[in-house]
């Protein structure tokens, strides 16, 4: 189920600049299968549904690439400072570091295979710093709201079958 959730997500792009940076939401599944699915099982769809961006509407196998790279990293950190609550502190270190990394795999990976070589690798890093912390936040605040509201609904339906038995 999350697998296609985050596959659609990730297909349902918004493109946002020249076709090459677009805002999607595929961590809003990522996120919340690793609260319930576990890590494991969330890398595992990290490694699946980014390909399945290649059908969105600028979809290419460099944003694939990309999305797979930013979202295993992003798991693990989210997972490391978020692990059992979400934390106010613990979102804004996934967001800072979830954008360095951005910053640094755009720079050395995006950039040089769409340009060949590293000329505009600066002006890519530049564009992950400033668009990331708001495509973080953005994913974080949508976040929240589904989680909270899938936690309160399982605690619901838990309390039901208790009290029937």
């Amino acid at each position: 189920m999350f697998l296609s959730i985050a596959s659609l997500l990730a297909i349902l792009e918004i493109p946002l600049f020249n076709d090459v940076i677009n805002m999607e939401f595929s961590l809003i599944a990522v996120f919340i299968s690793r609260r319930y699915i576990g890590l494991l099982n969330s890398v595992i769809i990290c490694f699946v549904y980014p390909w399945f961006s290649i059908f969105g509407p600028n979809g290419n196998p460099v944003g694939a690439l990309f999305l797979l790279l930013q979202s295993i990293f992003v798991l693990f950190i989210d997972y490391i400072f978020n692990k059992n609550n979400y934390s106010f502190l613990g979102i804004i270190l996934v967001i800072i570091l979830g954008t360095i990394w951005s910053m640094i795999i755009n720079g050395l990976v995006i950039a040089p295979i769409f340009t060949g070589g590293f000329d505009e690798s600066l002006t890519w890093m530049i564009i992950a710093l400033i668009f990331n912390p708001f495509k973080f936040l953005i994913i974080y605040l949508l976040t929240l709201p589904l989680y909270k509201g899938l936690e309160k609904t399982i605690n619901s339906n838990n309390n039901e079958e208790g009290n029937l038995n």
